[in-house]
């Protein structure tokens, strides 16, 4: 049960934090993206990966310090 809940945990900030970092660097770059085709790569593909990585280590780590 604690594999279950750290894992949707890290999936969801995992997310977020792709997301919103992918969000910060354009602006602090002045990444013009006009068409949207980068954030839609990153909101797509890249988050949901850097969720899933994020998701199953803290649910292995959350697993693991119960021991």
């Amino acid at each position: 049960m604690r594999f279950v809940l750290g894992f949707f945990l890290g999936l969801v900030a995992g997310y977020c934090v792709v997301l919103f970092g992918w969000v910060a660097y354009t602006n602090l770059v002045n990444v013009h993206d006009f068409e949207g085709a980068a954030s839609m790569q990153v909101a797509f593909f890249f988050a949901p990966l850097g969720g899933l990585l994020t998701g199953v280590v803290l649910g292995i780590w959350w697993q693991r310090r119960k021991r």
